[in-house]
């Protein structure tokens, strides 16, 4: 089944490399067949997302509402251009487009998800924490025959592994 993934970055406050460097690991994982990113013209000009496939960068002016008309229009497009049965992820901070995304989903017409893209903040936080804990260097500690051969000569020491706290 193909995956493409639809990204409403309009509401996104701050540089959008950082969200974009979470989103790319996000579907890394889902082998996308198509990646876009719906954005403000300023927001595509700082961004260094380079359109190629599977990416294409669409500029917009409007948010909401009136951008998940332009995002229907896509999704419509997309399903009669070589996607069609494909799953449409779409990715919005906005409520509302994100609601509509969920009417479209309810008419059965396209297999769509609809998803804050919280959870792509939380899926590189996740992945952040989990790197940076097999990163640390394991403790070293005394095999126990020797903590206790010491706590028996009375002269344990902090850092033993039979010591306790």
């Amino acid at each position: 089944m193909k995956n493409v993934f639809l990204f409403d970055i309009t509401r996104h406050i701050g540089p959008v490399q950082s969200l974009m460097g979470s989103a790319q690991r996000y579907v890394s994982s889902w082998a996308p067949d198509r990646v876009e990113w719906f954005a403000f013209q300023d927001q595509a000009l700082s961004s260094d997302l380079q359109p190629s496939s599977p990416n294409v960068v669409n500029t917009v002016s409007a948010a909401g509402e009136g951008l998940w008309t332009t995002i229907e229009n896509r999704i419509r497009h997309l399903s009669g251009d070589g996607f069609a049965g494909a799953t449409f992820h779409i990715l919005s901070y906005d409520g509302s487009l994100l609601r509509a995304a969920d009417r479209l989903a309810m008419k059965r017409e396209f297999h769509i998800i609809a998803r804050s893209l919280g959870i792509v903040k939380k899926a590189a936080r996740a992945e952040r924490l989990v790197t940076t804990r097999l990163a640390a260097a394991p403790v070293q500690s005394l095999p126990v025959t020797t903590g206790v051969a010491e706590l028996d000569r009375g002269h344990c020491v902090r850092g033993c592994s039979c010591w306790l706290a």
